[in-house]
């Protein structure tokens, strides 16, 4: 588990100066979120296949050149020709992608470095060893992620749309971002939170019906609508990882005033549903997978959470070094908790040239 903490630990290492530095010219930004991207991409592409539960099945198909209609399997196939089959290939451009439109996600969503180090420090301690195992979907939810920060910051539809397209073409999971758009809608409505649950909880008890329909028109749905999986996805604490987020949601409707924000309220409205879906949904692999989806909105708006829960305890100063130190150790054992469970097969990491 040891190339994963490293990585953080590099990403640690670096961001201070480039924080600093930035504002003395906007140009080492630049510079800053294409060392990210490199970083990043690194460890997720130059792993070997058996890094990841997934990742054995991913590259199988690809030799084999699997059929597959969706615009997943189109990519593949692309991959597959100019690089002659090389599955490392394979697996850099699935990882640059999704990297690279996270990155720019946040980036759309603010231009601040310090906010967006908290942004990117969060998906590593939470959500990037997601990435070594569904990657499928977590390229999808990049893209998709992508397309919603434009939507909200540039007040663009049609690349949105597109985006969103083929997010879905890649993982049709995404489907389920589209209740982005009424809570976008009611963003500014103080009943927000008591409709999410109204519609998180009927979604997780109807999940089994859902997936069942989604089996009909593909066959993929039908491990998801069975629970096969549940066991393997719940081993490694997703409770703990809904709660969490949970509290963290709770306390920031409670005791903040980010409600009266527009977009942190929408971001803020999304990670409430996810964490309400994997808490009540525990047993079912696809649920915890479309609950962590949400959550993981997260990211655009934590810099700003620790920030208020800061004001609201004096003194500031000492208030807000411990609530970003408290955050950052509690993401650093829930990550040693899961690698020690061996979480989704990405323990140990080995690079392919090692194999």
């Amino acid at each position: 588990m040891l190339p994963y903490f490293i990585n953080i630990a590099i990403f640690l290492a670096y961001s201070p100066l480039f924080i600093y530095l930035n504002k003395k010219n906007k140009l080492f930004s630049e510079l800053y979120y294409i060392i990210i991207i490199i970083q990043l991409t690194f460890l997720l592409s130059f792993r070997y296949v058996t890094v990841g539960n997934d990742t054995g099945a991913y590259v199988q198909a690809y030799l084999n050149q699997v059929p597959n209609d969706s615009l997943f399997g189109l990519l593949r196939r692309i991959v597959w020709i100019l690089s002659g089959g090389n599955y490392s290939a394979f697996l850099f451009v699935l990882s640059f992608v999704t990297i690279l439109c996270f990155v720019q996600a946040l980036r759309v969503n603010s231009n601040e470095l310090s906010k967006n180090f908290w942004g990117i420090l969060t998906f590593l301690m939470f959500f990037y060893i997601e990435c070594f195992n569904i990657e499928r979907q977590m390229m999808a939810t990049s893209i998709a992620f992508l397309a919603v920060s434009l939507w909200i910051n540039r007040h663009d539809r049609i690349l949105p749309i597109l985006l969103f397209g083929i997010a879905f073409g890649i993982h049709n999971v995404t489907v389920c971002l589209l209740i982005a758009i009424v809570v976008w809608k009611l963003r500014n409505s103080k009943k927000i939170y008591l409709l999410l649950i109204l519609l998180a909880i009927p979604f997780v008890m109807f999940s089994s019906v859902i997936f069942g329909f989604f089996a009909k028109f593909n066959g993929h749905y039908e491990m998801y609508a069975n629970n096969i999986y549940g066991a393997y996805q719940n081993a490694g604490g997703v409770i703990i990882f809904g709660l969490f987020f949970f509290v963290i949601s709770v306390l920031c409707i409670l005791i903040t005033d980010i409600c009266q924000e527009s977009k942190a309220n929408f971001y803020l409205g999304l990670v409430f549903l996810g964490s309400i879906i994997s808490i009540v949904g525990y047993s079912s692999y696809i649920v915890t997978r479309i609950g962590e989806m949400f959550i993981c909105f997260i990211i655009f708006i934590i810099s700003d959470i620790l920030n208020k829960f800061s004001e609201k305890i004096r003194p500031y100063k000492i208030s807000y070094v411990l609530a970003h130190i408290l955050f950052f150790l509690i993401g650093i054992l829930y990550l040693y908790m899961r690698l020690k469970k061996g979480y989704a097969g990405v323990v140990p990491y080995v690079f392919f040239w090692n194999a």
